[in-house]
């Protein structure tokens, strides 16, 4: 009697895996379309957003380019820092609520991928900022799901770090941003 209770909650387990919530789905895409909005909002109004990574960091910055993966921008004043900062980094949002609505144009096509291939071909230092620590150095190599950077004292024949696209939380990159 207990081996098909054990066995009915295995196969439970099973189907509940294999069919994931549609709820949390949408929920995480209204969630997306809602900071995209908000950025595209700031980007109209040249204004800033406040923005809540997943390693606890604030960050303020004045959206410049928007994609539905990823947005870019300054953080700081004029002279400040250009990031970039996947979607799925963000745990919350606030600002950019102009009166006007955003501007028509759709967002980037872009991927946060095709961002990182873009730095990596132009050579440029970043700091890559991930869940644990930042590196600082150049992107050399974008792959499926990964990265491969350089530090500033390595050579650019091997890699010294690989990186989850998905661990990403940020990219910096001096003063310019991209977009």
């Amino acid at each position: 009697m207990r081996w098909t209770h054990f066995f009915s909650h295995l196969e439970h387990d099973f189907a509940v895996d294999a069919h994931p919530d549609q709820d949390a789905t949408l929920s995480r895409d209204t969630v997306d379309s809602h900071l995209l909005d908000v950025c595209a909002r700031a980007k109209a109004s040249g204004g800033f957003v406040t923005v809540g990574v997943v390693t606890g960091e604030v960050l303020h910055v004045s959206p410049r380019a928007v994609a539905t993966e990823w947005f870019s921008g300054l953080v700081g004043n004029e002279r400040g820092s250009g990031v970039v900062i996947p979607v799925a980094a963000v745990e919350w949002i606030e600002g950019g609520l102009s009166s006007s609505p955003p501007s028509s144009a759709p967002a980037l096509s872009a991927t946060f991928a095709d961002v990182l291939a873009d730095i990596a071909r132009r050579s440029a230092s970043v700091t890559i900022r991930t869940r644990r620590s930042d590196f600082a150095g150049c992107v050399v190599r974008v792959g499926d799901g990964y990265v491969d950077a350089v530090g500033s004292h390595s050579t650019h024949s091997t890699p010294s770090r690989r990186f989850s696209t998905a661990s990403i939380v940020a990219v910096f990159q001096g003063a310019a941003t991209w977009g």
